[in-house]
């Protein structure tokens, strides 16, 4: 009892400190407690500004204070001087790219500093229909530090205001010294919230010289139309070309062609992938199912090393077969393999290889094809020039988008359009490439044979594999390896492979019939995962820019 009410006191007592804490804790380090700007502006329609900036530093010592501004919508920015707490202190000035102050000084903490810089933004005002026009953002777009208060005050000559539209982030009090002007107020500004002033001057009172930056907008806004023409033009260009090349090609016509399904062993499975692919295979199903039919016709032997336990999978070995006869070239390039890893040697290690120079397996599979007539060689010819014409087209519009991003300043966004139209075509001519067919007319109506073949094995997965036995699944698993069914044709016929799967001499290497089948699925998997491993008014105001401490 005496113990709870010990515990309530302490409490009570921990209460208001721990509230009084709170705000202290989460108040930032760095705050402003006053950023006051005063813009002057100038008969030429120049624009003289001072920012006082009273920079609350907390119990983290900071050593240097930034302001940028950049010269967007301005001739110019000039006249820079900075202060620190009214005194001058080591300031690097960087002019690219707009202007850049940057207070360097000894580490401070728990301290109040005032920071100070002034400069001319040249030739600001805008010269619009009804008059000149102020649009200047007095505060950093982007700050690091919240702003307690801010107040800009604005003043001109007499009579030159003609509507003062508003200030966006602040409220406004009109004043009237002895010259005309206004001041705004913000108050509680957090970090990336800044006040854009906005005001039109009577017409001829004020800044009688057209601002540079302005006729280079309205010439920019002027070209527009001729650069997106100019880009439209180009598109239709390149698109005619590939129309016209396509008109060119010979048109293999199968109207007449019957799909009866091909029967198995007229065609090595890997010639049969590429045939399916319209002559532009997925090399790594063609190469794995050529390795598949040669594991099933004894020229290569899997044999399972260890066991799996827990997530660790048994490994496997492949070494050269006993089985002799001709093979076609595609297989002898994967016995080639082999031997050149002293005739047997690790699963993963082959299928690393074999992911690694699978584009001199295709260019081999490609060859075999051409010899049988089933690729087209204008239509070869075709495809390497696209492919080769959109390459440079994608490099030349990188090229020029870089050039036009140096020049955007004198020409503007809208130049962007040809470097962009540029490179969009080169995408075009590959993806066309990577698409269009290869196929001769003997070609596309061997494809369509095999694939009726591939049909019926698809219809055989889905409605069940009653009637089927071992043999036929040893039969057609190489092609249902190359048409991407490989593993839902394999759980199709597990039930039958453990339970009449020793029949099957290439997989009693891997044990019991169950052992096998699990073996099998194993392997397709890891030789899948080997191969996966591999206007005037229009936008925003001048000013602006960025600030921050630390």
């Amino acid at each position: 009892m005496i113990r709870a009410r010990l515990a309530m006191v302490a409490a009570l007592i921990a209460a208001p400190i721990v509230a009084a804490a709170a705000p202290q804790a989460s108040r930032p380090n760095v705050v402003a407690s006053t950023y006051d700007v005063r813009l002057e502006v100038l008969a030429d329609g120049s624009l003289d500004v001072v920012e006082s900036v009273a920079l609350v530093v907390g119990a983290k010592s900071i050593t240097w204070f930034e302001r940028s501004v950049p010269d967007r919508r301005t001739d110019g920015l000039t006249n820079v001087t900075a202060l620190m707490d009214g005194q001058s202190v080591p300031v690097a000035i960087d002019r690219r790219n707009g202007l850049k102050v940057r207070w360097e000084f000894s580490p401070t903490a728990n301290t109040t500093h005032n920071f100070e810089i002034r400069y001319r933004a040249v030739h600001v005002l805008a010269r619009e229909i009804d008059g000149p026009r102020l649009l200047w953002t007095a505060l950093p777009r982007r700050h690091t530090y919240p702003i307690e208060s801010a107040e800009i005050s604005v003043f001109a000559p007499a009579g030159s205001i003609a509507t003062y539209v508003g200030a966006s982030g602040g409220d406004v009090a009109p004043v009237t010294p002895e010259r005309q002007g206004v001041v705004i107020v913000g108050n509680a500004l957090k970090s990336d919230r800044a006040i854009t002033v906005d005001i039109s001057f009577a017409p001829n009172s004020i800044a009688p010289v057209e601002p540079q930056w302005f006729v280079d907008q309205q010439r920019q806004r002027e070209m527009m139309p001729a650069w997106f023409a100019g880009a439209a033009a180009l598109l239709v260009v390149g698109i005619g070309i590939l129309v016209m090349l396509f008109a060119r090609l010979p048109k293999p016509s199968t109207a007449d062609a019957f799909a009866v399904p091909a029967s198995e062993g007229s065609v090595p499975p890997a010639l049969v992938t590429l045939l399916m692919s319209r002559g532009q295979s997925n090399s790594w199903l063609a190469l794995q199912s050529a390795f598949f039919r040669m594991v099933r016709d004894g020229r290569l032997v899997v044999e399972k090393r260890g066991e799996r336990r827990w997530f660790k999978m048994p490994g496997f070995s492949v070494r050269l077969g006993d089985a002799s006869g001709a093979v076609a070239a595609h297989e002898e390039w994967i016995l080639g393999t082999v031997r050149s890893q002293g005739g047997a040697t690790d699963l993963r290690r082959l299928t690393t290889g074999f992911s690694r120079r699978q584009r001199a397996f295709l260019k081999q599979l490609t060859a075999e094809a051409t010899d049988r007539g089933w690729i087209d060689p204008e239509r070869q010819r075709a495809r390497r020039g696209l492919l080769a014409t959109g390459f440079v087209l994608m490099a030349a519009g990188l090229a020029g988008a870089g050039a036009v991003l140096l020049l955007a300043e004198r020409l503007g966004p809208a130049p962007i359009a040809i470097p962009g139209v540029v490179f969009f075509t080169g995408v075009i001519y590959i993806v066309v490439s990577s698409a269009m067919s290869l196929l001769s007319e003997a070609g596309l109506r061997e494809a369509l044979r095999w694939q009726a073949k591939v049909v019926e094995l698809k219809d055989i997965v889905k409605n069940g594999v009653s009637g089927q036995s071992p043999k036929d699944f040893e039969r057609w698993f190489p092609l249902a390896i190359g048409a991407g069914i490989g593993a839902k044709w394999l759980k199709a016929f597990e039930a039958q492979l453990i339970q009449n799967g020793a029949d099957i001499a290439w997989l009693s290497a891997m044990g019991s019939p169950a052992d096998a089948a699990a073996s099998l699925g194993m392997m397709v998997a890891i030789s899948g995962a080997s191969h996966s491993g591999g206007g005037a008014g229009g936008g925003g105001g001048a000013g602006g820019g960025s600030s921050g401490a630390g």
